[in-house]
């Protein structure tokens, strides 16, 4: 059985989204595992990966197993976690460092968050965003998928912190003295302001 999942709705969907702990193909449900939305094999019941049942308000009921990459170091309250995004039709799924997009009436659309390990993630519906966070960049995705991408913004350690109207905080290890720095980020264009110093890409 897959550990508990954090679900994380704060946009409107045009789907329902029901943890389950074995693979249920009754009605004829289909079966993929992410990434790569290939087929589970029809033998298959239990998976140690999330196990989510997918209902659309268009289409049929598919189930979709997580199995992502295991063993990465990330912190523990985002081992599992399923996001919906603005756009109301898709959602991600975090598992152990790797993000996964799936649009709920079309399974075999899907694609990975262009962030890898994922280390963070804020939900700010005023700016209908999702922002992804690695140790040093950050990722926004909105009603149209990639919203932008930030350029370096610390040598590590980046976190999101908070967002207020059109700024987000964050702090990252400047290699100055013991203590990371906090500054500001643009949720319109991703860029960043009061670092001490540009990191090199």
């Amino acid at each position: 059985m897959s550990a508990p999942i954090a679900f994380d709705i704060a946009f409107p969907t045009n789907y329902e989204l029901v943890e389950l702990d074995r693979i249920d193909r009754s009605g004829g449900k289909k079966a993929y595992s992410f990434p790569g939305s290939r087929p589970v094999d029809r033998q298959q019941e239990l998976a140690v990966a999330p196990i989510v049942e997918v209902r659309p308000a268009e289409g049929d009921p598919w189930i979709a197993v997580f199995d992502g990459v295991e063993g990465y170091a990330v912190p523990p309250a985002l081992h599992r976690a399923v996001i919906a995004l603005p756009d109301g039709w898709t959602f991600c799924v975090i598992k152990e460092g790797i993000g996964v997009m799936v649009r709920a009436n079309d399974p075999r659309s899907t694609s990975e968050v262009e962030s890898w390990p994922i280390t963070g993630y804020l939900t700010v519906p005023d700016c209908e965003l999702i922002v992804i966070a690695d140790f040093t960049t950050l990722v926004a995705y909105g009603r149209e998928g990639l919203a932008w991408r930030s350029r370096r913004l610390a040598l590590d350690d980046l976190k999101i912190l908070r967002a207020e109207d059109h700024v987000l905080h964050v702090s990252g290890y400047f290699g100055l003295e013991d203590e990371d720095t906090t500054f500001t980020v643009d949720l319109r264009t991703g860029e960043a302001l009061g670092q001490p110093w540009q990191p090199p890409e």
